[in-house]
């Protein structure tokens, strides 16, 4: 697994720790790459964050079959998960904040392994904010 890291301008960085956000790219398992989220990285970085981009394992095969597609699903979670440990066990060359860990994506997959596994959701309506339309 590859990841890139983006800092707030060092030179005027005076905070020994930063918050972490991690940006999982989309691609429905089967395509996609951490360079999608190099410019939002960099943004997130101008706003104090430090920026974590990574690659996850794609499956070309994973529309074959539901077996295959779950495979696929469970490997890009051990990859996000991996990227998580790696930023944990680096905190201190990274200069992050453990406790202000975020995770970004573009991933719809990716976020229906985080609702179901974190938070024991499968499908839940979301209701729209009043005066605005529905998501």
């Amino acid at each position: 697994m590859k990841l890139d890291v983006y800092y707030p301008t060092l030179s005027s960085d005076r905070l020994p720790l930063r918050p972490v956000v991690v940006m999982v790219h989309g691609g429905g398992l089967i395509a996609g790459d951490k360079e999608n989220f190099k410019e939002v990285c960099k943004e997130f970085a101008k706003l104090g964050f430090v920026a974590v981009t990574i690659n996850y394992r794609l499956s070309l095969n994973c529309r074959t079959d539901s077996i295959s597609e779950e495979k696929a699903k469970y490997r890009a979670q051990q990859d996000v998960n991996a990227a998580f440990r790696f930023v944990v066990q680096n905190a201190t060359s990274l200069r992050v904040n453990t406790a202000w860990m975020f995770i970004g994506d573009a991933s719809v997959y990716f976020l229906k392994i985080v609702r179901h596994n974190y938070f024991g959701i499968v499908k839940k309506k979301v209701e729209p904010l009043s005066g605005s339309d529905s998501i």
